[in-house]
């Protein structure tokens, strides 16, 4: 739990601080959905952040204050599974591999439905931080969410959508070349 959201935020650091050398400066947005449980992992990566940007005197990294954002809510997809009796362990599975029908009438929002909201929402961050950073520094979002926006993602580029470990990150790189590709579990994948 806590110590894998701490040893993310110190990989996190070390990226960072090799990408200083490239950059002038580096800007951090943590964004996070309204939920509870991501708030808790998402405050304790945050604190661990702070104290290593300060400990290895990265001045060029700006840490900006986190927020909840609404844009990035994936809520409705496994609660309502877990209420017509699918057991915890199979909820996600059923939830990615089910048809897509049948999970709308169960009433549950589709991994399509998530995928969209997150591509919109990630258009829309990489258009505002593509501007933020013509005359300004590189800004980078971190969005903690939940293991259903993994899933669609990864379905939603085409690519398994296997169940992540607690807080495995999924990148997304997108630029203005239109050369973007998500990163998850050390392999590269182009989107388009």
């Amino acid at each position: 739990g806590q110590e894998q959201v701490k040893e993310d935020a110190r990989g996190y650091a070390a990226e960072l601080k090799r990408r200083i050398s490239e950059e002038k400066q580096i800007a951090v947005k943590v964004l996070l959905s309204e939920v509870r449980r991501t708030a808790e992992s998402a405050a304790t990566f945050v604190k661990e952040l702070e104290e290593l940007i300060q400990k290895e005197g990265l001045q060029g990294i700006t840490l900006l204050s986190p927020r909840k954002d609404a844009d990035i809510k994936t809520t409705g997809t496994l609660g309502p599974l877990l209420e017509k009796g699918t057991s915890k362990l199979e909820a996600y599975p059923a939830w990615v591999t089910m048809d897509e029908t049948e999970l709308k009438d169960l009433g549950v929002r589709t991994p399509t439905e998530i995928f969209n909201v997150i591509k919109k929402f990630a258009d829309k961050k990489s258009t505002l931080s593509e501007r933020l950073s013509e005359d300004g520094p590189s800004l980078d979002y971190v969005c903690w969410t939940h293991e259903t926006t993994h899933g669609a993602v990864l379905k939603g580029f085409g690519h398994e959508p296997v169940r992540p470990n607690f807080t495995e990150p999924i990148e997304v790189d997108m630029d203005a070349s239109g050369k973007s590709k998500i990163i998850f579990r050390g392999k590269e994948f182009p989107i388009s």
